[in-house]
């Protein structure tokens, strides 16, 4: 009887770890944060590159700035909305910048953002929104950092508002609610490029070409009203920011 009761309770324990490692909703979790590490990795190696480049790191997360030279797709967050990038936006040229993601289990055999090592270096509500992993470029500004507010994120698998339309001045029936809205976060740290003056040599795709080739005239460029987009730099048949908006 006791033999039997003993094999009856290790049965149990037994079920209940498949039960728990099986369990799709972990597995899911598990899938996402993998996911979610492996994109961080990928838009850190593209900014860097980006920096080797221009000596500066992005302003934004955007094909304008990591175009295919840099990264295929820029990847966004498998829970929903974009990566959160932070640089220094009240300067032209950042020289570093933090990647800010939310894991669904907090990592516990490595540091999950190496700023909660520093002190007064995390923003404002970092750990009140559930963020607890990030990726660090250059030497970071604490003081900016922290002065800092991440904007909230609303998962596309969450709740979501619901907008109430106006009725119609000539109908009486009740509207009907129209359709969910899922918003789109845009990280209040990414500025809109500061439009850039060109001097001296402009470079271009020329039509029906793939490399960059200096231009001239300037009446080939669209800000002049021609069809081509133009750069003040270039790195070997590569055309590099920042874009021509004018020229002197």
């Amino acid at each position: 009887m006791v033999e039997l009761l003993i094999a009856i309770g290790l049965l149990g324990v037994l079920v209940g770890f498949l039960i728990f490692t099986l369990n799709p909703f972990t597995q899911l979790q598990k899938a996402k944060d993998t996911k979610k590490q492996s994109d961080i990795k990928q838009i850190q190696t593209a900014a860097d590159t980006y920096y080797n480049d221009i000596n500066c790191y992005p302003l934004q997360l955007t094909s304008t700035y990591l175009n295919q030279n840099y990264i295929k797709n820029i990847p966004t967050d498998p829970d929903g909305g974009s990566y959160i990038y932070v640089v220094d936006d009240r300067v032209s040229c950042p020289q570093w910048n933090v990647i800010f993601v939310k894991l669904n289990k907090s990592l516990v055999t490595s540091v999950n953002c190496p700023l909660e090592q520093l002190s007064n270096c995390l923003p404002t509500n970092y750990s009140s929104l559930g963020y607890n992993y990030c990726s660090v470029s250059g030497q970071v500004d604490c003081s900016f950092i922290n002065g800092f507010s991440l904007p909230i994120v609303t998962p596309t698998s969450g709740p979501t508002s619901t907008n109430t339309p106006t009725p119609d001045a000539t109908s009486t029936n009740t509207p009907t609610p129209g359709p969910t809205n899922t918003p789109t976060i845009t990280p209040s740290t990414s500025p809109t490029p500061p439009p850039f003056t060109c001097t001296g040599t402009v470079y271009a795709k020329p039509l029906g070409s793939q490399n960059c080739n200096s231009i001239s005239p300037v009446t080939q460029c669209d800000f002049a009203g021609g069809s081509l987009t133009c750069y003040q730099n270039r790195s070997g048949n590569t055309c590099i920011e920042p874009i021509c908006t004018s020229y002197q």
